[in-house]
């Protein structure tokens, strides 16, 4: 696994076919909060657990010809309603988890950042509240998002 730090961040999982060709990127996004270098618990908790699930599905991609690209895209201050949020080619990670939605919860940590309260994205998902998402829920929504994406595109979902 590659990590590189510069501009858009970007963690590349290498995945490709058994001959090594990439034939499909799937780019996750991941948004998090940035206040002068620092990120809220649950965004911060949330990339540890990203990380940790696109490690457990490099070996199921391999042979596939599909490649994972983890993009980070740190937000400024006035777009928290953004933060903590997982885009898979563009579409919402909750898309790909049935009965998964986005809601808010108040936010403690970034209110500590931001100096006033503020309500934070979360997931509810199987009758769970999720303000970080552990990793065996990312890995449910990626293995489903990268079924559709070879399936036809994820823009379709």
């Amino acid at each position: 696994m590659r990590m590189c730090t510069a501009g858009g961040r970007m963690m590349d999982t290498g995945c490709g076919d058994a001959t090594g060709r990439v034939l499909r990127v799937v780019v996750v996004e991941w948004r998090r909060l940035d206040v002068d270098g620092l990120t809220c618990d649950r965004c911060r908790d949330t990339g540890e657990a990203l990380r940790g699930a696109v490690a457990a599905l490099q070996d199921a991609c391999t042979g596939r010809g599909v490649r994972m690209e983890v993009r980070e895209v740190r937000l400024p201050p006035f777009n928290v309603a953004g933060s903590n949020s997982i885009l898979v080619d563009g579409v919402p990670l909750e898309r790909f988890l049935p009965g998964g939605h986005a809601t808010t919860t108040c936010c403690n940590s970034c209110a500590d950042l931001l100096g006033k309260p503020v309500d934070c994205r979360a997931l509810a998902f199987g009758g769970e509240v999720y303000e970080a998402l552990p990793q065996a829920v990312l890995v449910k929504a990626l293995r489903a998002a990268l079924g559709a994406c070879e399936a036809g595109g994820c823009g379709s979902v």
